[in-house]
């Protein structure tokens, strides 16, 4: 997916398209990510699905659960899903700067082969 070492950089045109998939890959998994935390509040607490959406949104950008689980699946769920959750903004924000690191990176690496080359 990424060029070699030994590749030019990737014109801006190619760049920019390339950050777009990774921003379309980041809502696919959010997608996912709310719909499965959708449907275990709504199955194990009760909650509607408007709810259900504010609850999942909550944990899954930070902010922490706002109410505190009633059931024990509910319980369970919640301890799960919270762990994912927090790796999911983690694994989120590394997805959508990884094609910048890799960019400067790269650009950083060619800058320096010029010298090697002429040794």
């Amino acid at each position: 997916m990424y060029e070699s070492r030994l590749e030019p950089l990737i014109s801006r045109k190619a760049f920019i398209w390339r950050i777009l998939l990774h921003f379309l890959l980041v809502l696919l998994l959010l997608a996912v990510s709310l719909l499965i935390g959708m449907l275990g509040y709504w199955r194990f607490e009760g909650h509607s699905w408007s709810a259900a959406f504010m609850h999942t949104s909550f944990l899954l950008f930070g902010f922490g659960h706002m109410t505190q689980p009633q059931s024990v699946s509910g319980q369970i769920f919640l301890g799960f899903y919270g762990f994912y959750a927090s790796l999911f903004f983690i694994v989120m924000t590394g997805i959508l700067l990884t094609p910048v690191a890799h960019r400067l990176l790269h650009a950083f690496h060619m800058s320096g082969t010029d010298s090697d080359i002429a040794d």
